[in-house]
C-alpha cells in the first residue's frame, strides 16, 4: 500500500511530469470509475494519468484572467457533485503560464470536500505564490 511522502525529507525522481502526476494519484489512492476534478485548460499530460486509472476528470473551466482553475466554478461544481452523490478524490490544479494558482484558498475547498490537492507545477517552476515555491504545498 502506497504511503504519503514526508515533505522535504524524501524525493522520488520519475522520467516526466506525467509521470509524476500518475504516481501522485496513486498515492492518492485514486482507482478506477473514482472522479478527479481538473481544469479545462491543460495539456492531455495533465489528464492522461486519470485515464490511465481508469478514473473519471471532471473539468473545471479556468478564469478569464489568469488562465487557471477558477475557484468560484471548483467550488459550485463540488456543491453541485456533492448533491449528486459524487464524490472525487482529487483536484489537480495546473499552475499556467508561470501563474500560481491561490493555494490556500484550494487548499480550504480540497479539505471542505475530503480531496487530496495535487499541482501540475511544470510551467510555473520558480513561481511563488506568498513567498512559497509553486508545486510544494499541496498533498
Amino acid at each position: 500500500m502506497a504511503t504519503k511522502l514526508q515533505t522535504n525529507k524524501e524525493v522520488l525522481c520519475v522520467s516526466s511530469g506525467t509521470a509524476a502526476i500518475h504516481l501522485a494519484l496513486i498515492l492518492a489512492g485514486v482507482q478506477k470509475g473514482d472522479f478527479v476534478v481538473c481544469q479545462s485548460f491543460t495539456y492531455i499530460a495533465t489528464v492522461n494519468p486519470i485515464l490511465y486509472l481508469g478514473a473519471i476528470p471532471i473539468f473545471i473551466d479556468s478564469h478569464p484572467e489568469i488562465g487557471n482553475m477558477d475557484l468560484d466554478i471548483l467550488n459550485e461544481a463540488m456543491q453541485y457533485l456533492r448533491q449528486q452523490g459524487k464524490n472525487p478524490k482529487a483536484i489537480i490544479v495546473v499552475n499556467a503560464y508561470g501563474i500560481p494558482s491561490d493555494i490556500n484558498r484550494l487548499q480550504s475547498i480540497a479539505s471542505e470536500y475530503t480531496l487530496k490537492l495535487i499541482e501540475d507545477s511544470a510551467e510555473s517552476f520558480g513561481a511563488k505564490f506568498q513567498g512559497n515555491y509553486s508545486g510544494t504545498q499541496a498533498d
